[in-house]
C-alpha cells in the first residue's frame, strides 16, 4: 500500500549531526536481503526486478504513486540553498566540477518544434522506444540549457515523471532546460528499467543523450536524472556506468544493485521513507544507495541540516550528498518532490 505523504516540515533529524546511516553501513551488504535478487552482482538485475515488483502495486512503484502529490507546488522556502558547493571541486572529470563553464553541443544554432510537450521514439536492440519531451517557452538556440531525463516507477510510463513538475519548477524560477521522460519496456512480469552494464536501458539512455545533444543545445556539463523507485534503481545504475556523463542525480525512494561501478560518481540526493512501507525496499537497501554515494565521494560521518526539513547534506564531499528522510511517508516521492530535486540540480552552475 502506498501511504499518504507528509508535508516538508515533519523534521525527525534535522539537526542530527551523525551519520544516520551507519547502522545501515554495517549491514551495506545486506541491503538486498529483502530482494531476492538484491545481491549486488552485475548479473542478477534481472532477478532483482522480478522481486522488488513482485510486491504489485506495494512494490516498485505502480504508475501514480508519484502523480498524485504536488509536485509542482510554489514552496519558495524548499530550495536545497548551498548544495552545490557543498564540497570542494572535483578534478575527476574534465568540465564536472562546480563553476565549469557550459559546454555547448551540436544542437546548438538548430531551429527546433515550438515550445511545450511533445513525443518521439527511437530503435534500440532493434526494438522501437518511446519517450515525451519538454522544450521551454522563450528557448534560445544559442544559449545552452541543462537536460534532465526523468525515469519512472514500475508499471508506469514516461507520464508519471512529467506529473513530477521539474519542468513546471524551472520554469516558475525563469530558467530553462530540455526535459526528457523515457518509457520503461516489459521486464519479468511488469514494466520497469534494465539495470545490466549492457543492458538495453543503458542503451536508451546513451540514445536519448545523443539525440537531444544533436538537436538541442545542450549543456554538456548539466546533464541529470531523477527517478522513482525502479525508476531510482536505474539512475543509480546510471550512475555507476555514466558518471562521466551525469553531473547528479536526485533520486525518489531507490537502492543500487550494481557492484562493478566506473569512477567518476556524480553528486547525489536521496528522498525516502523510515520505514518505506514496502517489502520491496528494506531500510538497509535504502541506506546502502546513500553508502555508495557517500563512500564514492569521500564524505565525512557528520551531516548538517539544510532546506527543506528533514534533509542533511553530508560533510566534507568532493560533489554533493544529500539525504533526506522522511517519516512514515511510504512509498511516494515528498510533496514538492519534484520542486526540491530541480533546486538541487539549479545549484549546479
Amino acid at each position: 500500500m502506498v501511504l499518504g505523504a507528509l508535508g516538508c516540515g515533519d523534521d525527525n533529524a534535522s539537526h542530527d549531526t551523525t551519520d544516520p546511516t551507519a547502522a545501515g553501513g554495517s549491514a551495506e551488504n545486506a541491503g538486498g536481503a529483502e530482494n531476492a535478487g538484491g545481491a549486488e552482482n552485475a548479473g542478477g538485475n534481472d532477478s532483482a526486478g522480478d522481486a522488488r515488483n513482485a510486491a504489485g502495486g506495494s512494490g516498485k512503484g505502480v504508475t501514480g504513486a508519484g502523480g498524485g502529490v504536488a509536485m509542482g507546488a510554489k514552496d519558495a522556502g524548499s530550495g536545497t540553498s548551498g548544495a552545490g558547493g557543498n564540497g570542494a571541486k572535483d578534478g575527476s572529470a574534465a568540465g564536472m566540477a562546480d563553476g565549469s563553464p557550459p559546454m555547448a553541443t551540436s544542437g546548438c544554432g538548430k531551429t527546433v518544434e515550438a515550445a511545450g510537450s511533445h513525443s518521439g521514439s527511437m530503435t534500440i536492440a532493434n526494438a522501437k522506444r518511446t519517450y515525451s519531451y519538454d522544450i521551454p517557452a522563450g528557448y534560445s538556440p544559442g544559449d545552452p540549457i541543462a537536460l534532465t531525463l526523468g525515469f519512472h516507477g514500475a508499471g508506469g510510463n514516461g507520464a508519471q515523471a512529467f506529473s513530477w513538475g521539474l519542468q513546471v519548477a524551472a520554469a516558475k524560477l525563469g530558467q530553462k532546460g530540455i526535459f526528457v521522460f523515457p518509457d520503461g519496456v516489459l521486464q519479468g512480469n511488469t514494466i520497469g528499467w534494465d539495470e545490466k552494464k549492457t543492458g538495453v536501458d543503458v542503451a536508451f539512455f546513451d540514445g536519448l543523450v545523443d539525440w537531444a545533444e544533436k538537436t538541442f543545445c545542450i549543456d554538456a556539463n548539466r546533464i541529470f536524472v531523477v527517478g522513482f523507485s525502479w525508476g531510482n534503481d536505474f539512475g543509480n545504475t546510471l550512475g555507476c556506468y555514466r558518471g562521466d556523463k551525469i553531473r547528479a542525480i536526485n533520486g525518489f525512494s531507490g537502492g543500487i544493485y550494481n557492484s562493478d561501478c566506473g569512477a567518476v560518481t556524480p553528486a547525489y540526493r536521496a528522498t525516502y521513507s523510515t520505514p518505506d512501507g514496502t517489502d520491496a525496499y528494506s531500510q538497509a537497501a535504502l541506506d546502502k544507495a546513500v553508502n555508495h554515494y557517500k563512500t564514492a565521494q569521500a564524505c565525512a560521518s557528520t551531516t548538517q541540516p539544510i532546506s527543506p526539513s528533514p534533509c542533511l547534506a553530508y560533510d566534507g564531499c568532493r560533489k554533493p550528498v544529500i539525504y533526506c528522510a522522511y517519516p512514515n511517508m511510504g512509498h511516494t516521492p515528498p510533496p514538492n518532490g519534484g520542486k526540491d530535486a530541480w533546486d538541487f540540480f539549479a545549484s549546479f552552475k
